[in-house]
């Protein structure tokens, strides 16, 4: 019996390696790599924007400058199209009460087409942040 010539094969192996294998785990990479940008910039979104009304001086000008922090914090991180909210609870600027903020984005996950539906194509990343009145508060005495 002869021998099969099998010079050329490691081109083919390393080809069918390549796409079966090196691929999919570079695309799983990728995309959990997005998904930990849009963790990241919605916690420390959360987070800045607490700190921001609580240390605020009046309801008027911590209603504007959490939503500006957040967004601020979010751009830095390079995340779009977030949903900000927030509540005191059981009231803003009160002794014992406490405010928070939460921060929500659908990071789409790359080359995922659209057609699948948005449930299919992107992952929910959400941050709470509670912080209580007084906290950061310098005494006026």
């Amino acid at each position: 019996m002869k021998s099969r010539d099998e010079s050329g094969s490691a081109v083919i192996e390393f080809t069918m390696l390549t796409l079966v294998l090196i691929v999919p785990l570079f695309y799983i990479v990728v995309a959990v790599f997005q998904v930990q940008k849009a963790s990241f910039g919605v916690t420390a979104a959360s987070l800045a924007a607490t700190r921001a009304f609580v240390q605020a001086p009046d309801l008027e000008t911590a209603e504007r400058v959490w939503r500006h922090a957040a967004e601020v914090t979010l751009s830095d991180h390079g995340v779009e199209g977030a949903q900000l909210s927030r509540r005191c609870e059981p009231q803003c600027f009160v002794s014992g009460s406490s405010v928070e903020v939460t921060v929500v984005v659908k990071q789409p996950l790359p080359l995922a087409p659209v057609i699948l539906g948005e449930t299919l194509s992107s992952i929910t990343v959400e941050s709470r942040h509670r912080e209580p009145f007084g906290k950061y508060r310098a005494n006026a005495n």
